[in-house]
């Protein structure tokens, strides 16, 4: 039998415990979700009957990162009326480009991927116009002439990062239902 003693010291630590437990579960939840995807796809819609398409790929540790840096693209491909522009030849501008952790968009006002060659060159924006239709206003230049066009961006992939508000209250409600088992367990029982 669990003497009253006991049971007053265990009441009187249960808050610490509860409140140990709920950022304990509040921190598994968001890692796991953080983690969730191994590649997130940025695809590019045209938005102008240019004939235009293309996708970046990244790794979505970016995410978590909150920047997409030349080590995270994997992947890169986008057809222009002029010529195919191809991974590995692009750079990032600026190198990392910002990105939200909540939702893996481009948050900067002012980022671009620059590919091509020698005999031609594009500049696509990747932005905080994004996800906005006829947002991102694309240039080429190369083999017969100047192109531009307007589209914007598709995000598959990307971690669904709960607010951190809902995550606590998610990790308080699993500690407070552990924590009221465990002093039901230990109660002593009234005959």
């Amino acid at each position: 039998m669990i003497s009253s003693r006991l049971v007053r010291r265990l009441s009187s630590q249960a808050p610490f415990s509860l409140i140990f437990l709920a950022l304990a579960a509040s921190a598994w939840v968001l890692s796991a979700t953080v983690e969730a995807g191994s590649i997130i796809t940025y695809t590019w819609q045209d938005d102008d009957s240019e004939g235009t398409s293309g996708y970046l790929e990244v790794q979505a540790s970016a995410q978590a990162a909150g920047s997409i840096s030349m080590a995270d693209v994997v992947g890169f491909t986008f057809h222009a009326p002029d010529t195919n522009y191809n991974y590995p030849f692009l750079s990032l501008s600026p190198d990392p480009v910002p990105i939200s952790t909540l939702t893996a968009g481009f948050t900067s006002s002012s980022s671009e991927i620059i590919s091509g060659n020698a005999l031609a060159t594009i500049t696509l924006p990747i932005d905080s116009n994004y996800d906005i239709i006829g947002g991102e206003h694309w240039s080429s230049s190369g083999y017969d002439g100047q192109y531009s066009g307007v589209g914007h961006w598709i995000i598959t992939g990307a971690a669904a990062v709960p607010e951190p508000s809902t995550a606590i209250l998610l990790g308080l409600g699993l500690a407070i239902v552990t924590g009221a088992r465990v002093v039901r367990v230990r109660a002593p029982r009234v005959p």
